[in-house]
């Protein structure tokens, strides 16, 4: 059975001003320049494979790192303080050296590998002072996240607009920003330790949820690649746009966060049902939409995805007994999926490209994954639950 120590059992029952400044810290370096990776990416140059990847890391790195990670002892504490300094760092880099082409797509690696790794560090630390409200308490560190987050991408977007060479100063910001972050939490009083994974029964108890789950990430990421196409060839976006875009998700998210934590903690299959079919909105709105403010409209639709998106770690923290296992397992599955879809989807379209012509090709499947994303949420209905209570 796996152990972990806190400091003191008081600072399992009060909230942490660290651990708050942590979720605010991140979310806003994060919110600075995350928003604009794909759009960045695909203005500068990048594309078909290469883009596939840019697009999709952000499943798949962390997944694989945190499954090799899940296999080493470590403490939380200390995953999460190091993790945060490389990635830092590599934001340092980035936007002092003005990296672009392949280059940037390696040292992209490199940071989202790093936010694996973080993030499993997040998740080991708040597991443990989320005993009987999983939904409700991983609700109130996400809210906190996007508090920091807001305007983040709204600054970004209206100072940048069309010159994509003011993304570097955001870049050193967010950099700066992180190594500030790693500095709090180091000052953390609470922490988690854990022994090195082993395979348990959990794989098989969980098999059903991480095959519906990885079949699903798979049809999710084919329209990623997509995405900023569709931006750039079919709405002709500025980095004003597409933080405008992000900035109605982020706040519909802050709005709708600690209520949808609460449902999560009652009525959990539900709300990941619904949270998988809402993911349809985005597909099917680049495919119908005229202009971009009701793209900006639609997207007002992800403040209750992103925010169902804690119902799928409770389910992991209520059923399984080898916690680092069964999160390192989830998102490692995540991230597999995550390459194999994102990279069918630039396949698919460069196969349409000369029959339908680039705009042409990517309205058509973005329409096409729409529909399957709406049936593939279907699954999610099967899922057997036991909740703690």
């Amino acid at each position: 059975m796996e152990e972990a120590d806190l400091s003191t059992e008081k600072s399992r029952n009060r909230l942490f001003p660290p651990l708050r400044t942590h979720s605010i810290l991140s979310t806003l370096a994060q919110n600075l320049v995350s928003p604009f990776i794909s759009f960045y990416s695909a203005s500068t140059g990048i594309s078909g494979e290469m883009l596939a990847i840019i697009t999709s890391a952000g499943t798949t790195l962390p997944g694989v790192t945190q499954f090799i990670l899940s296999f080493i002892k470590s403490r939380a504490k200390m995953l999460l303080f190091i993790s945060t300094l490389v990635i830092g760092i590599s934001w340092l880099i980035i936007g002092s050296l003005n990296i672009l082409g392949s280059l940037f797509v390696v040292m992209y690696i490199i940071i989202e590998a790093g936010l694996g790794a973080a993030n499993l560090g997040w998740l080991l630390i708040v597991e443990k002072i989320s005993v009987s409200k999983r939904g409700s308490t991983l609700a109130l560190y996400s809210f906190y996240g996007a508090i920091g987050g807001l305007f983040a991408t709204l600054i970004t977007g209206i100072i940048v607009r069309g010159n994509l060479y003011l993304m570097r100063y955001f870049f050193i910001t967010a950099g700066t920003i992180l190594l500030f972050d790693a500095y709090v939490i180091y000052q953390f009083d609470v922490d988690a330790y854990y022994k090195k994974a082993k395979v348990s029964y959990d794989l098989l108890k969980l098999r059903k949820f991480l095959m519906i789950n990885s079949i699903f990430t798979m049809i999710w990421s084919m329209a990623w690649p997509l995405f900023p196409l569709a931006q750039i060839y079919k709405f002709h976006m500025t980095e004003l746009d597409v933080g405008l875009i992000s900035i109605s998700g982020s706040a519909s998210t802050i709005a709708l966060q600690r209520l949808i934590g609460k449902l999560t903690d009652s009525k959990r299959k539900y709300i990941m049902f619904a949270g998988r079919l809402g993911l349809a909105t985005f597909p099917l709105a680049y495919a119908l939409a005229t202009n971009v403010t009701e793209i900006i409209i639609a997207n007002a639709v992800s403040g209750f995805t992103n925010s169902a998106s804690i119902s799928y770690y409770a389910y992991l923290f209520d059923n399984s007994q080898n916690k680092r296992f069964s999160i390192a397992l989830y998102n490692f599955l995540n991230g597999i999926s995550a390459l194999v879809g994102s990279s069918l989807g630039s396949f698919l379209l460069y196969v349409l490209i000369p029959i339908y012509g680039i705009e042409g090709a990517v309205v058509r499947l973005l329409f096409m994954i729409g529909i399957l994303r709406i049936l593939g949420s279907l699954m999610y209905l099967l899922v057997g639950d036991v909740q703690r209570k």
